[in-house]
């Protein structure tokens, strides 16, 4: 595969300009795909985090706090959740799912079973290059939300899990 360097740079520079999650650009044959992470900011709390703290008669919007209060917040609402509570793993990039490293393995874990930190949880496949996805902390597999060989995409929920 033949790239420009001077394409490949400005195809880059565009994705980070830009607002968007992943950019694929396609020429025949040749395919480059870039995938962006947005930086996250310390003061930004998601509508879920506020809405679980509704217990006064008014919430207070991420857009409106001062700094102090919005650290204040974001701790109130840590404190506040359960330590079993519920959450996904997503995946890191693009590609085939697998469940196993090889298709005459076992399965790395199945539905219900307890996996701890740095477990594989399965393997992302892509352009031959084998992405093992792990733990990252202590949980129970609630639930496997994508089938053996299917293509997920980046970011794209592949388990419910629960915290130990």
């Amino acid at each position: 595969m033949n790239i420009n360097l001077d394409d490949l740079e400005k195809i880059i520079a565009l994705a980070e300009r830009s607002n968007i999650q992943s950019l694929e650009v396609v020429d025949g044959t040749q395919r480059i795909q870039v995938v962006c992470h947005a930086p996250e900011s310390d003061a930004y709390l998601s509508e879920t985090s506020v809405a679980s703290l509704s217990q006064a008669d008014s919430v207070t919007t991420p857009s409106t706090l001062t700094g102090s209060e919005s650290d204040n917040l974001a701790a109130d609402a840590s404190n506040s959740t359960p330590s079993t509570a519920n959450s996904s793993i997503i995946a890191p990039m693009m590609g085939t799912f697998y469940l196993r490293s090889d298709p005459s393995a076992d399965v790395f874990f199945n539905e219900g079973d307890s996996v701890k930190a740095g477990d594989t949880l399965c393997v992302i496949e892509a352009m031959k290059i084998m992405h093992e996805v792990k733990a990252e902390e202590d949980c129970i597999i609630e639930k496997i939300l994508v089938k053996e060989g299917d293509v997920v995409e980046f970011d794209q929920p592949l388990f419910e899990t629960r915290a130990l």
